[in-house]
């Protein structure tokens, strides 16, 4: 993955990500409510969202918890400009990595993140990165896109590709795998761990509706492997073809999403 690029596609999407991030609302509301029936009401009085996009999930927090301090921060500074727009008090907002946050140890009680993960290609020092700035008794809860996502569109294009290319493509976007992501927190020395995994189904009216919501909300292929310029417009029309006949459903075309729910506690 190359963190410049995701930086740039995420902040140049930011104005339409709303519109076009149902899958990432929805994920938020029911992590925000996993979070409280874990937490035993408890009431955290500092809270990092990694992450914050536009602020959907902070919000939520806020109305939960009004009392704590939130700091929200994203690799995106134009996520982080459609946040301050909205004026919402009692936030810190900064451009911070994941990989390598820019705050003391134990300085916090929760951390939260939603569907940010899957976009960081050190893990495991993301992971190590939480547990030094938790407070020891803290809690990490967090969503991520696994390895099954979107892979009716990763099955037609490397379809399409093999077909104009005689070969099968080395450059699509993989997100980290269930037992590795499990395994990885595991080692990183967090203790309680629960993690689940859900498959969900969404439908768009065609593979060419689905990719401009990717791109609507900074969605794109970040491999390194990635070719310069834009996929000949052969393997795309092959593309949306074999999607349109393999992967229809009753009201247009389907796409799986993989979501991984994590808690992870520091002793």
């Amino acid at each position: 993955m190359t963190k410049t690029r995701i930086q740039k596609a995420f902040s140049r999407s930011a104005r339409r990500y709303e519109a076009n991030a149902s899958l990432q609302q929805e994920t938020a509301r029911q992590l925000s409510l996993w979070l409280i029936s874990r937490l035993h009401g408890s009431s955290p009085r500092r809270i990092l969202d990694i992450g914050i996009g536009t602020g959907y999930l902070t919000q939520l927090l806020r109305s939960y918890y009004p009392d704590a301090e939130i700091i929200g921060c994203d690799l995106a500074c134009g996520m982080l400009n459609i946040v301050r727009r909205k004026g919402l008090k009692k936030l810190n907002l900064l451009e911070a990595d994941a990989e390598r946050l820019p705050f003391k140890n134990a300085g916090f009680d929760l951390i939260v993140s939603n569907l940010t993960y899957q976009w960081v290609e050190d893990i495991a020092s993301a992971m190590a990165e939480a547990l030094r700035i938790l407070v020891p008794g803290g809690h990490l809860f967090f969503t991520s896109l696994g390895a099954d996502s979107l892979q009716e569109l990763r099955h037609s294009y490397s379809q399409a590709y093999l077909e104009n290319k005689g070969c099968l493509p080395a450059f699509l976007q993989e997100f980290h795998n269930y037992a590795y992501l499990k395994d990885i927190i595991g080692q990183s020395g967090f203790r309680n761990i629960c993690i689940e995994r859900q498959l969900q189904k969404l439908t768009y009216s065609s593979p060419h509706q689905l990719l401009n919501s990717l791109r609507n909300i900074g969605a794109v292929n970040s491999s390194r492997l990635r070719p310069k310029g834009l996929a000949s417009r052969r393997i795309l029309q092959n593309m949306e073809q074999f999607y349109q006949q393999t992967y229809s459903g009753a009201n247009g075309i389907l796409a799986t999403y993989e979501i991984i729910r994590v808690e992870a506690g520091k002793g």
